[in-house]
């Protein structure tokens, strides 16, 4: 029943009842937008003597509560009634006639963004994977904005929910282009959006600016920046701009190495700045292979060579030994005919011995 004050609701019960008596009572009403000085609806039992409990005021996503006038109640921590939802006020009921009035105020969605770039140097193009890792607050978002190359082309998004992507007509920049990804619904909490695009490079171009990806409408953008070279080529970055620090691979988060192409890069840098441009170099140094890398055998190999080895054992050599031939014996002497024949001394004289 609709009165002056409000409205009377009658509870019937099956019979007279006394004791302790737990009811529940769903309430239901048109929502409220930003306001100030909004006074929070009142339940009030007419037949109660005395009334006594709490007060728990939730916002939904997107409204921050704030109290503007309170009267017969006094204000608690949400963490003591075993509440730990973000912004909700807790009040204990001190009196019958009590009043609340609150501020409500819409906030913006805060977005912090973690993103992996990696980007691999080809002799026809460059071709960019990023892992884009959103934390929202406060309220869901149903699009994203990002900045990307002018020229870039086959450009792919990849994520949950995602219905639409386009490039606005104007170009933000001479050498940028804004993308708008749209979603099937609001997102909260993390999300995960995949990017991948490539990028024509000039024949015969030694030098090459790389610029990198920046997200529009997020609070705090922060994450790694990878180079590394494909095919034949080499790449080379001497100075490095200040909004790139120099770091390991090591140091990336799994989370952010999903799908990703390689395993390793030839240069790691940390995201200073959301806003990145890697000048020249680096520098693709073209027809120089880089130097081989030495080949160790593997076990299985070793092993393989072992028992061939005892299978086939192979025959060992002496060195030769060059001796020189004797020489020849000398010819027999014979005695000249008219030549006075040998004596010998053990014979007499006039006696001879004729060598045969």
């Amino acid at each position: 029943m609709r009165t002056d004050t409000g409205r009377i609701i009658t509870l019937h019960l099956k019979g007279k009842t006394e004791g302790n008596q737990s009811f529940t009572v769903t309430l239901a009403g048109p929502g409220v937008r930003a306001t100030n000085n909004w006074t929070v609806p009142r339940l009030v039992l007419r037949e109660a003597q005395k009334q006594r409990g709490q007060l728990l005021v939730a916002p939904e996503q997107g409204l921050r509560l704030q109290v503007a006038q309170r009267d017969g109640v006094t204000q608690l921590d949400p963490a003591q009634a075993g509440v730990r939802q973000k912004g909700v006020l807790a009040f204990r009921l001190l009196q019958t006639d009590w009043q609340v009035a609150l501020d409500l105020e819409r906030v913006e969605a805060w977005i912090q963004l973690t993103s992996l770039q990696d980007v691999t140097v080809g002799e026809a193009q460059l071709r960019v994977f990023a892992n884009l890792q959103y934390e929202i607050e406060n309220t869901g978002v149903k699009g994203f904005r990002l900045r990307l190359p002018a020229n870039a082309e086959n450009v792919r998004f990849r994520g949950e929910q995602v219905a639409d992507f386009i490039a606005t007509d104007a170009p933000a920049a001479a050498d940028a282009r804004d993308w708008d990804v749209k979603l099937h619904r609001r997102m909260l909490g993390r999300y995960l959006l995949q990017l991948n695009y490539t990028v024509p490079v000039p024949a015969a171009a030694t030098e090459l600016t790389v610029r990198g990806i920046q997200a529009l409408d997020v609070n705090l953008q922060r994450g790694f920046f990878t180079v590394q070279a494909g095919g034949r080529l080499q790449v080379r970055s001497d100075a490095p701009p200040p909004a790139l620090q120099p770091t390991e691979w090591q140091v990336i988060p799994r989370a952010l190495q999903q799908d990703l192409p390689a395993a390793a890069a030839d240069y790691t840098f940390r995201l200073v700045e959301p806003d990145v441009r890697l000048p020249p170099p680096p520098r693709t140094l073209r027809g120089r292979p880089p130097p081989p890398r030495p080949r160790h055998p593997r076990p299985s190999q070793i092993r393989h060579r072992r028992r061939r080895r005892h299978a086939h054992p192979r025959p060992t050599r002496t060195p030769a030994r060059h001796e020189a031939p004797p020489p020849p014996p000398p010819p027999p002497r014979t005695p000249a005919s008219g030549s006075p024949s040998s004596t010998n001394p053990a014979s007499g004289p006039g006696t001879t011995k004729r060598r045969c």
